[in-house]
């Protein structure tokens, strides 16, 4: 995936959802994970092994205004129910936007509880916008299957530190792709 990806994603997700046209773009996740759910992908694999892609997108808070992101996560094996990867995703509210990007540790217990957290820079895009280090974290669903493809639902966290910490929660919903 590029970056060029990530970008059309964004000016989709922004041409949506600050038009005031934000339920399409909430009927069209909630389309994709529904579409997960009655097997989109008949390959199914043994083990979670190699290499897992995952493309993003949410929408939230950040520092007292409506935020929204898009981006993917890669993510390698460490063990059984641990991955170790990179996320890349683009972040923007109304008063600022930022690349974010950075290291990121997953862990999966009882099957089905998606639990990470990483380091990462906030980089600004546009005058005026700081590049800032901060503190992800998630929580989510994702589903204990053998599909080479399946939904995943997060509660994000994060925390950019500047003069003052940022702080900012959101729903992000996307699917895992595993090779």
């Amino acid at each position: 995936m590029s970056v060029n990806f990530i970008i059309d994603i964004n000016s989709i997700v922004r041409e949506r959802c600050v038009s005031g046209n934000h339920m399409r773009g909430i009927y069209i996740c909630v389309g994709v994970v529904f579409l997960a759910l009655i097997n989109v992908s008949a390959f199914a694999v043994d083990s979670e092994d190699s290499i897992k892609i995952r493309p993003q997108a949410g929408i939230g808070i950040l520092d007292d205004d409506k935020s929204y992101h898009a981006g993917f996560r890669l993510l390698f094996k460490a063990s059984d129910d641990k991955k170790y990867g990179w996320e890349l995703t683009r972040m923007f509210t109304s008063k600022a936007e930022y690349i974010v990007f950075g290291v990121i540790l997953e862990k999966k217990k009882f099957g089905w509880l998606n639990m990470g957290f990483g380091t990462v820079g906030y980089f600004g895009q546009g005058s005026g916008t700081k590049n800032l280090p901060g503190l992800l974290l998630n929580v989510g669903w994702e589903p204990d299957t053998t599909r080479a493809i399946k939904p995943y639902v997060t509660i994000r966290y994060d925390d950019i530190i500047a003069d003052k910490i940022i702080i900012g929660t959101s729903v992000s919903a996307g699917l895992s792709a595993i090779f």
